[in-house]
C-alpha cells in the first residue's frame, strides 16, 4: 500500500517546465529529492532518500544517462528498471543504500561510484560493495566477452550478471564462497564459467539455480 500511494503522489507532482520534466521523488518527504530530465540526462538532486517504484514502472524510461548528486542517500527500489536506453549512471559518496535499481537496463554499460563513498565502489563500470568483497551488478550492456572477477570477491549477489548477453566466459576466483540465485540467469552467450569450487559437490549445493546454467 505504501508503494502504491507513493507512486500516485509522484506522478501527480510531475511537471513540465521550460528546462525539462521534473518529479518530486523523496521519501518520506517527496520534495526533498527532485528528478529533472533534460535532453536524455536525468539528474537527481536534493537531500535524503528516493522513494521506491513499482516493478518496470519508473517514469523516465527514455533517459540515457543518470547523474545522482551529492546529498541523495538512497537509490529507490526499481528506480531505473526497464530504462532500455540508459548507458551510464553516476553515484555520489552520499549514497548508502541501493535498491534493485538496474533491472532490464539492457544498454547500461557503466556504473560509476565516487571514490569517497563508504558503502559502494566500482571498477571498470562494475558495481561492488566498498571493499570489493561482494560483486553486486555487472552492467547488462557492458562491452566485452570475457570477465575475470577480482580475487577480493567472496560473494556474488543474486542476479549480478542477469541477462548479460554479450559475455561468453567468466572466471571466478577460488575466494568466492557464495553465489546468489540467478546470478547468471539468461546469459544467452555464456558458454564457460571457470570456478574450481564448482568441482566440490558439497559447495556446489549452495548455488541454487546457478547449477542449471553451468557449462564447462
Amino acid at each position: 500500500m505504501k508503494k502504491f500511494l507513493i507512486l500516485i503522489s509522484a506522478f501527480g507532482l510531475m511537471g513540465t517546465m521550460a528546462f525539462g520534466q521534473t518529479w518530486n521523488i523523496g521519501y518520506p518527504n517527496e520534495k526533498d529529492v527532485v528528478a529533472t530530465l533534460v535532453g536524455g540526462t536525468l539528474t537527481i538532486s536534493g537531500s535524503g532518500d528516493m522513494m521506491d517504484f513499482d516493478w518496470y514502472f519508473s517514469p523516465w524510461s527514455q533517459t540515457n544517462k543518470v547523474v545522482i548528486q551529492e546529498g541523495v542517500t538512497s537509490i529507490g527500489g526499481w528506480a531505473f528498471s526497464g530504462c532500455s536506453s540508459l548507458t551510464s549512471i553516476e553515484i555520489p559518496s552520499s549514497v548508502t543504500s541501493i535498491g534493485g535499481a538496474f533491472f532490464a537496463c539492457v544498454s547500461l554499460a557503466s556504473i560509476d561510484v565516487e571514490g569517497g563513498n563508504e558503502y559502494y565502489s566500482s571498477e571498470n563500470g562494475v558495481l561492488f560493495n566498498k571493499d570489493k568483497t561482494t560483486l553486486m551488478r555487472y552492467p547488462q550492456g557492458k562491452a566485452g566477452k570475457y570477465y575475470f572477477i577480482p580475487n577480493s570477491v567472496t560473494s556474488i549477489e543474486g542476479g549480478a550478471f542477469y541477462a548479460c548477453r554479450s559475455l561468453i566466459s567468466i572466471e571466478i576466483p577460488n575466494s568466492v564462497t557464495s553465489i546468489g540465485i540467478m546470478a547468471f540467469g539468461i546469459c544467452e552467450s555464456l558458454t564457460h564459467i571457470a570456478a574450481q569450487l564448482l568441482k566440490n559437490h558439497k559447495k556446489q549445493s549452495k548455488f541454487g539455480y546457478f547449477q542449471a546454467i553451468f557449462v564447462s
